[in-house]
C-alpha cells in the first residue's frame, strides 16, 4: 500500500528515511547555500547592468531575468526540502499540492523557457529581421504568461493526485496504482524536464553553431547567439547527471514490481547521488549571469566582467595604444613624403603655411642657419640686400632640406608660385623698396 515516503521519494531531492543520511544532506544543503549565494550575487549583477544599458533590453536578457526568477523558486523550494526532512510541519491537502505543482511545474517552465530562447535566437539570426526582436520585445510577457498557462496545464494532473493525510502528518497519493506512480514519473521527471527539450533545442543548436563556426553571423548578433548557446548547452550539460539518474530510476521500476522498487530506493547510493547530482546541476544558476559578462563587449567592463576579462581588457588598451601612436606615425610620413615630391602643393596647402609660421616663432634666431633657410622666401634676402631673380638659383626644400633647381626666368609666374601668404605684407613692402632703389 502506498504510504506517505512514496510522494517524498518521488518529488524530494532529500530524504528522513535513513538517520545517517541526514548528516550526508546537511554537507549538500551547505554547499546549496554558498552556491546561492554566488548565484544571487551573479544575478545582481547582470540586472545592475542590464538596467544601466537601454541597448541590452532586448529578448535575449529577458529570458535571462526570468530564469533568474525561476532560480528564486528553486531556492525556496531546496529550503522548503531540508526544513520537511529536519523539523516536522504539518502536510495540509492545499500545502501538500502546492508543493507538487511547484515542483513539477518549475521544473516544465525551466525547460520551456530554454526552448523558447534558442528557438527565438535561431529565427531571429536565420531570417536577419529587426522586426522580429521587436515583436518579441512586445509581445514578451504575453510569452510568459503562455509559459504560465503549458506549466498549469501539464502539471494540474499530479498535483490533484496528492493528499494531505488526516493527521497531517504526511501527503499521499489518491490514485495509489503503482502504473499512474511510474507515468507520472517518466512524464515529469523524465520526460519534461530534460529529454523533450533536448530533443527539441538540438537543431537550433547545431545550426547556431555552424553559423558561429563560419562567422555568417553578424557582428552585431554574436554576442547574443554566444550567451544563448551558454544558457542552452549548459542546462542540459549540468543536469545530464540528474536526469539520468532519474531515467536509470523509472527504468528499474518498469522492469522490478513494487516490493523489490522499494528495496532498491532503499539502499544508501539513492540519498547520496540524488542530492550530489542535483547540486551539480544547480551550478547552472552561476553560468547562466556569467554569459554575458564573458561575451558581452559592453558588460566586459562591468563587474565581474571587468575581473573574468583582465586580460584580455589589457591587450585590447595596448592594441589602442599602438594603433594609435602608428596612425600619427603613418600620417605624418605621408605628409613628408607628399611635400619632398611636391614642394609647390606643400607651401600652397593651409597646414604647411601653419607650420612654417610656427617654425618661424619657435626659431627666431636661426635665420642664418640651415633651419633658417628653410623656411626662406625665394623671392627676398634676409642676411643682405635684394638682388636680382636670375642671381636665385634655387628653393630649399622646407622638409628635406636639399637645393631645388629651378628656372627663375619668369620673375611674374615664379613669385606667383612661391608666393607665402602669411608673408604677403612683407613681400609688398620689399617689392616697393627695390621699385624706389630702381628709379
Amino acid at each position: 500500500m502506498t504510504t506517505g515516503d512514496d510522494v517524498e521519494l518521488d518529488q524530494s531531492d532529500f530524504s528522513s528515511n535513513v538517520r545517517w543520511a541526514k548528516s550526508w544532506q546537511s554537507i549538500f544543503f551547505a554547499l546549496y547555500c554558498f552556491v546561492m549565494l554566488i548565484s544571487l550575487i551573479l544575478f545582481l549583477c547582470l540586472l545592475r547592468s542590464v538596467a544601466r544599458n537601454n541597448k541590452k533590453e532586448i529578448p535575449t536578457y529577458f529570458f535571462l531575468i526570468f530564469i533568474f526568477f525561476l532560480s528564486l523558486v528553486e531556492d525556496a523550494l531546496i529550503i522548503h526540502q531540508f526544513i520537511l526532512v529536519n523539523v516536522k510541519t504539518r502536510h495540509t491537502t492545499t500545502l501538500c499540492q502546492f508543493f507538487t505543482y511547484v515542483v513539477y511545474g518549475n521544473k516544465i517552465v525551466l525547460a520551456l523557457t530554454v526552448t523558447s530562447m534558442v528557438i527565438y535566437t535561431w529565427v531571429h539570426v536565420e531570417f536577419k529581421r529587426s522586426v522580429i526582436e521587436q515583436t518579441m520585445r512586445k509581445y514578451f510577457p504575453v510569452l510568459i504568461i503562455g509559459l504560465f498557462v503549458v506549466e498549469l496545464l501539464l502539471a494540474i494532473e499530479p498535483t490533484l493526485n496528492v493528499r494531505g493525510s488526516a493527521a497531517e502528518q504526511y501527503c499521499y497519493h489518491v490514485d495509489k496504482r503503482f502504473s499512474t506512480r511510474r507515468r507520472t514519473g517518466w512524464l515529469y521527471l523524465v520526460l519534461y524536464p530534460y529529454f523533450v527539450p533536448l530533443v527539441v533545442c538540438l537543431f537550433p543548436c547545431i545550426k547556431l553553431g555552424l553559423k558561429l563556426r563560419d562567422k555568417a553571423v553578424l557582428s552585431i548578433f554574436v554576442p547574443h547567439v554566444k550567451v544563448t548557446l551558454v544558457t542552452v548547452i549548459g542546462y542540459f550539460f549540468f543536469h545530464v547527471l540528474y536526469y539520468l539518474l532519474m531515467l536509470a530510476r523509472e527504468i528499474e521500476a518498469s522492469v522490478l514490481d513494487l516490493n523489490y522498487w522499494r528495496q532498491l530506493l532503499g539502499l544508501h547510493i539513492w540519498y547520496i547521488t540524488r542530492p550530489m547530482f542535483a547540486l551539480v546541476a544547480y551550478g547552472w544558476y552561476i553560468v547562466v549571469p556569467l554569459g554575458p559578462f564573458l561575451f558581452d563587449p559592453d558588460f566586459m567592463g562591468e563587474f565581474p566582467g571587468n575581473f573574468l576579462n583582465r586580460q584580455e581588457l589589457v591587450h585590447k588598451d595596448e592594441e589602442n595604444r599602438n594603433s594609435i601612436c602608428m596612425s600619427d606615425t603613418v600620417s605624418t610620413a605621408e605628409t613628408m613624403r607628399a611635400s619632398s615630391l611636391d614642394p609647390d602643393s606643400m607651401m600652397s596647402s593651409p597646414q604647411t603655411r601653419v607650420d612654417v609660421e610656427s617654425a618661424g616663432h619657435h626659431n627666431p634666431g636661426h635665420g642664418s642657419s640651415n633651419g633658417g633657410r628653410a623656411f626662406e622666401n625665394p623671392l627676398q634676402s634676409s642676411d643682405g640686400p635684394d638682388v636680382s631673380l636670375s642671381q636665385q638659383g634655387s628653393f630649399v626644400n622646407p622638409i628635406t632640406q636639399q637645393g631645388s633647381p629651378r628656372n627663375l626666368a619668369q620673375s611674374s609666374s615664379i613669385g606667383r608660385e612661391f608666393e607665402n601668404p602669411a608673408l604677403n605684407e612683407t613681400s609688398s613692402s620689399k617689392e616697393y623698396h627695390q621699385s624706389s632703389f630702381m628709379i
